[in-house]
């Protein structure tokens, strides 16, 4: 019989086997008690007849048939005693592969993370009856890829795979069109005939069991549209495009989120070429660390310090409390949150509202006056400088204002200028402001 021989590589092991017919050596590893599965394991082997690499890739829970350049060879069959943890474990597959096209510009991949030991990604695109290939590498984490070179009327298909010391397997293949157009339209005109309406209402929330995921939800556009375009910005950062939806679709998911960051969202409708005016923006915050709060509540702010505590628990603030005018300014969604408390920010109105039951209040930056359930009412009445801000592109609101009319008790500290924040669940009467120092 014809012998053909192997090289195998086991993480830093290696050996050679020769194969004749359906008989093969074993290789025998210290025996892990217990175990009898390797699991979503493959190895790389060398054939030295075709000078090329292949995988052994798991057929059953204690074999695996060797296959490279389309061909089967000889099985070699493991025995189930071997201590998994000599063995490379591939990344994870990447998932849930879709593709949007982009006005008539390019085509958007968004994919799902699956792994923790990826190096990276590969995109790898065909056409139809094409081969694959490579087209992008993107580094790890990163799960959004925008193929600007899609030529218009072309439908392309495409696949990701995650790198490492080895790589994973193949998303889900998932294809787009770029629409074809004679010439480019003038967009200042469509848009005035075609007044696409924007989603509204747009919430976020947190998913259940990923601290650094957000579930986006929305209402909506009452115009007839193609889908949508989710836009994300952390801090002063530039909006960018994170992921899309179709047209019967009024949610998403993002998740791989920083931990202990602000995020803000907002969604724009589209249609062809144009993309309507952004919804409201809403923001949310991937605590480090999200203390479980019974019974009163108690909220310990500190000047220009950026650590704050939650009944005792400390946590770290983005963006630490400042005085302006006499008065405590603060990223309003650390006071509000603890109290579940909704904080919606409309940009083209410069306004925020806070929604807590049947208490609305809105304030808006650079105004001295604002609403209580519809009635206006002044911020500070002893001090009409005390107005909402943009403090290095965050929100900075008067706690006090905010916090009273919330039904908190409110009290400055000086000795260590702190003020102190008592939540009962229900409304308080306005305490005097306290001197601040």
């Amino acid at each position: 019989m014809v012998s053909k021989q192997y090289r195998i590589g086991l993480c830093q092991l290696s050996c050679h086997f020769n194969i004749k017919g359906d008989v093969c050596s074993f290789l025998t590893i210290r025996k892990k008690a217990g175990s009898n599965a390797v699991i979503e394991t493959r190895w790389i082997y060398y054939d030295n007849e075709t000078n090329s690499w292949a995988y052994a890739s798991d057929t059953s829970d204690s074999g695996f048939s060797i296959t490279g350049s389309e061909s089967i060879m000889p099985g070699l069959i493991i025995r189930p005693d071997i201590d998994l943890s000599v063995f490379k474990i591939f990344p994870s597959v990447p998932t849930s592969l879709t593709v949007s096209p982009y006005m008539f510009s390019r085509l958007d991949l968004f994919w799902k993370d699956n792994s923790h030991n990826e190096t990276g990604f590969v995109i790898e695109r065909k056409v139809k009856n094409g081969s694959y290939a490579q087209i992008a590498t993107v580094g790890t984490d990163i799960t959004k890829y925008s193929d600007t070179d899609a030529v218009l009327d072309t439908t392309y298909y495409y696949r990701v795979k995650a790198t490492g010391e080895l790589d994973s397997g193949y998303s889900n293949e998932a294809s787009g069109t770029l629409l074809k157009v004679a010439l480019k339209p003038n967009i200042d005109l469509l848009e005035r005939i075609i007044a696409i309406k924007p989603p509204s209402n747009l919430k976020a929330n947190s998913v259940s069991g990923d601290p650094n995921g957000v579930n986006l939800s929305w209402k909506a556009s009452d115009s007839d549209i193609d889908g949508y375009i989710i836009e994300r910005k952390s801090g002063t950062g530039d909006w960018e495009m994170t992921s899309s939806a179709g047209t019967d679709e009024t949610n998403v998911t993002e998740t791989g989120l920083k931990t202990n960051t602000i995020y803000s969202y907002r969604v724009k409708a589209y249609k062809l070429y144009m993309n309507s005016d952004p919804s409201n923006i809403i923001e949310f915050n991937t605590a480090a660390e999200k203390p479980v709060i019974n019974g009163q509540i108690s909220l310990d702010f500190f000047i220009d310090n950026n650590t704050y505590k939650i009944n005792d628990i400390s946590s770290i603030l983005d963006v630490s409390p400042v005085i302006k005018e006499g008065r405590t300014l603060i990223p309003i969604r650390y006071v509000t949150t603890p109290f579940g408390a909704e904080i919606q920010w409309i940009d083209e109105e410069k306004k925020v509202t806070i929604t807590q039951g049947t208490t609305i209040i809105e304030l808006w930056i650079g105004k001295n006056m604002a609403k209580i359930n519809g009635e206006s009412v002044p911020i500070d009445p002893g001090n009409s400088t005390v107005i909402p801000l943009i403090i290095n592109g965050r929100t900075m609101m008067p706690l006090r204002f905010i916090a009273e009319n919330l039904g908190c008790e409110v009290k400055w500290i000086s000795e260590y200028k702190q003020v102190k924040i008592i939540y009962q669940g229900n409304k308080l009467d306005p305490q005097p402001e306290p001197p601040i120092n």
